[in-house]
This record gives structure tokens, sequence and C-alpha cells, in this order.
């Protein structure tokens, strides 16, 4: 799995294959699924969340799963 941060966009995107798991802590409380979006020909689930004070966007690869499942 790679990581690709992107702070000049507030997002964190996250590749993989099948088999690859992501947890989100806090689940729903901290999380909502925003849909998908495609970047270069990729398409990928897109979460949003808060940290404190921060927002958080999280583009999660479409073959890589999430727990929980929101």
């Amino acid at each position: 799995m790679d990581l690709d941060d992107s702070p000049e966009l507030d997002e964190l995107k996250i590749f993989g294959e099948n088999g690859d798991k992501v947890i989100l802590e806090g689940g729903a409380s901290n999380w909502s699924n925003e849909g998908k979006e495609e970047i270069n020909g990729e398409t990928f689930n897109v979460y949003q969340g808060t940290n404190g004070a921060s927002n958080i966007k999280v583009l999660i690869d479409e073959d890589v799963s999430v727990d929980p499942d929101l």
C-alpha cells in the first residue's frame, strides 16, 4: 500500500490492491462517505473526517477495503 500525502490540497491518497485494508478510527462518528472521485484514471472512495479542529479528506483506492464499512 502506498500513501500520497498532499498537504497543499489537505488530502491523503491511499493506493492499494485487493486484500489491503484501511481502518478509519472512530467509524461513522468521525467519518462520512462522500462518494467516488476519479483522478488520472484511478477511482477512489472519498471519506471526509475530523481530527480535533482539522478537516481531513481521504481518497482510498477502490480496491482497498475500509473498516468500518461506511
